[in-house]
C-alpha cells in the first residue's frame, strides 16, 4: 500500500519524549498491569487474545509487546482519557483496523455474535447453564467449552479490517460509516499499531 491514514491517539506525556528521544515509543504488558492494578487480569485477558491476533496480520518490531490504539476520527477520542492527541499519517499495513464497539464487548469478556440476536442467544444459553455472570466464563476455568466459544467468536473483532483497508488505498474511507456495513448510525473505527514513530507524527 502507498496511500497512508490520518489517525488520532491520544498519549501521555511519557509516550511523546520517548518518541522525541527514540524516535519511537513501544507499549509493555508491564504498563498495562501496573495501570489497571486489581482489574488487570480482565484487561489481560483480552490484550492478550489481541495481541496473539494481532501478530497474524502484522508482524511485531523487536520491542513492541501490546499495542497502541488510535481512530480514524477525531470525533471518537475519550477528552476524560487526558493526555494530548498525536496526530498520525501511518501506512495502514503497519495497522489492524476495527469497530471500537466490538472490542467493548470483548474488554467486557462477553461473546462477541455476528448480530444482536446471536448474542442474545448466547447470553440465553449461559442462563440455561446456571453462569450468572457472563466474565467467568473467561476468568475462571470451570467453562472450558464456552472459553472456547466466546475467544472463537473474538476472531471477529477482526472482519472489516481487509474492507477498511481497501477503502483507505481506493481513497473512499468517509466518515460516517468507514467502509464499514452502513447500520443507520455513525461507526467508530479504532486502530492498533504496535509503535508510534516520531516520523509518522502529522
Amino acid at each position: 500500500m502507498s496511500r497512508s491514514v490520518r489517525l488520532y491517539s491520544p498519549q501521555a506525556e511519557a509516550v511523546w519524549q520517548a518518541m522525541e528521544i527514540q524516535g519511537s515509543a513501544y507499549s509493555k504488558r508491564a504498563f498495562v498491569e501496573r495501570k489497571y492494578g486489581e482489574s488487570a487480569k480482565i484487561f489481560l485477558t483480552a490484550y492478550d487474545f489481541f495481541v496473539r491476533e494481532f501478530r497474524k496480520r502484522v508482524s511485531p518490531p523487536e520491542g513492541a509487546e501490546y499495542p497502541y490504539w488510535a481512530y480514524l476520527s477525531e470525533r471518537d477520542l475519550d477528552a476524560a482519557a487526558g493526555g494530548r492527541v498525536l496526530r498520525l499519517s501511518v501506512p495502514p499495513e503497519e495497522c489492524v483496523f476495527f469497530d471500537m464497539f466490538d472490542w467493548q464487548r470483548i474488554l467486557q469478556m462477553n461473546y462477541l455474535g455476528c448480530s444482536a440476536e446471536e448474542n442474545a442467544a448466547f447470553a440465553m444459553d449461559l442462563e440455561h447453564r446456571g453462569v450468572r455472570d457472563a466474565s467467568d466464563v473467561m476468568l475462571t476455568g470451570f467453562y472450558p467449552d464456552l472459553r472456547q466459544k466466546v475467544l472463537k467468536s473474538w476472531e471477529r473483532l477482526f472482519r472489516f479490517d481487509e474492507a477498511i483497508k481497501r477503502s483507505i488505498e481506493n481513497d473512499t474511507i468517509r466518515e460516517p460509516h468507514f467502509g464499514l456495513p452502513a447500520d443507520g448510525s455513525p461507526r467508530t473505527v479504532e486502530a492498533a499499531l504496535w509503535r508510534l514513530q516520531m516520523d509518522w507524527r502529522d
